[in-house]
C-alpha cells in the first residue's frame, strides 16, 4: 500500500540551504529506498536551485510560501544509483 504524499519536515540547514522531506506517494515495502525523500534548495543569492525535487502537498503552505518568495531558477535531477 502506498503512503499519501505528506510533508514530513522542513529544515533550514544553513544560510542559503534548506530542505523539505515528504513521504513519497509511490513508496511500497518492496521498494529499495526509504519512504521519506528529501528535496534540497540552494539559494546562492542570485539563483535558487532545487535538487531532486518532489512537490510538497498543496497543504504545505510554508514550503509553497517560501518558494513563492524566492522562485526556483534551476532544477537538478540526479540519476538513479546503479
Amino acid at each position: 500500500m502506498a503512503l499519501e504524499n505528506t510533508l514530513d519536515s522542513i529544515r533550514d540547514v544553513r544560510l542559503g540551504f534548506w530542505l523539505w522531506r515528504v513521504h513519497h506517494a509511490q513508496w511500497s515495502p518492496q521498494a529499495d529506498w526509504d519512504p521519506v525523500v528529501t528535496t534540497c534548495v540552494v539559494d546562492t543569492g542570485h539563483d535558487v536551485i532545487l535538487i531532486d525535487p518532489i512537490a510538497p502537498p498543496d497543504r504545505a503552505c510554508n514550503v509553497w510560501e517560501r518558494l513563492d518568495r524566492r522562485p526556483p531558477t534551476a532544477v537538478v535531477v540526479l540519476p538513479e544509483a546503479p
